[in-house]
């Protein structure tokens, strides 16, 4: 008899938080999206309340205005909860300032200090640069219009000059046909139509790694075609894919 979960299931391990807040000392971040504004007030079971204007509280509640927004911290992307209306108004001095202007194009550092009634928090913006590293970059609210791609991409993953759009896709069951055993690739296509490999995330994240992925630039560093820039090869990848096997 099967049982309900997936025979390939594995329980994750508890990894990284997917949350930033901030600590004591230096706090630096770089804001990839219009932050989500409301307000919020605390239950008490200390369960938090979120809503959209601070008139939908029950009476007698003091909300507490917050932003939630995507942040950069370095080591990937995270989602900041910003309840200090001292940073609050310090990040929007700095987003109307004509020096600095949008939020999205430097990194700010929140310094906290302090203890208790005590604590104060301290906003400095940094020199002006790319976001040059390697950046995963989630689309808000699973549509890619929001970081200026089509609305189906979930996902934009960058590396040096390469830029892959991701989306994700999430089923209860899969095809037999399409389960790995003892692959580390998978490639099917419909007839007529072009190859589509299916890799592990496991394996991607070692292929990238590894340097055995080369981004590739037109010669002339002039392209109309989105899709012809960073694009990418293996090295060593033979053009084209012989002996196809298809099944009718």
């Amino acid at each position: 008899m099967s049982g309900l979960l997936e025979p390939t299931y594995d329980v994750p391990s508890t990894g990284e938080s997917g949350f930033m807040k901030f600590v004591k000392g230096e706090n630096r971040f770089r804001i990839l999206d219009t932050p989500v504004m409301g307000y919020q007030y605390w239950q008490d079971d200390k369960v938090p309340v979120r809503i959209k204007t601070a008139a939908e509280a029950p009476s007698g509640e003091k909300p507490k205005h917050f932003w939630q927004v995507p942040v950069w911290d370095g080591h990937g992307v995270k989602i900041l909860d910003v309840t200090q209306s001292t940073v609050q108004k310090q990040l929007t001095e700095l987003d109307r300032n004509s020096e600095w202007g949008n939020l999205s194009e430097y990194d700010v550092i929140v310094t906290r200090s302090g203890d208790g009634m005590d604590t104060t928090y301290t906003t400095t913006p940094c020199p002006k640069s790319p976001l040059t590293d390697d950046v995963a970059e989630p689309s808000w609210g699973s549509d890619g219009r929001s970081f200026g791609e089509k609305s189906d991409i979930d996902v934009k993953a960058t590396k040096g000059d390469l830029t892959i759009r991701v989306q994700v896709k999430r089923r209860k069951k899969l095809a037999d046909f399409l389960s790995f055993k003892n692959a580390d690739v998978v490639m099917v296509r419909q007839d007529r139509k072009p190859w589509l490999w299916i890799v592990k995330h496991e394996w991607m994240k070692d292929l990238f790694n590894s340097g055995a992925l080369e981004t590739h630039k037109p010669e002339n560093g002039v392209s109309n075609d989105r899709d012809s820039h960073g694009s990418a090869k293996l090295k060593g990848e033979s053009n084209a894919i012989s002996n196809e096997k298809t099944k009718s």
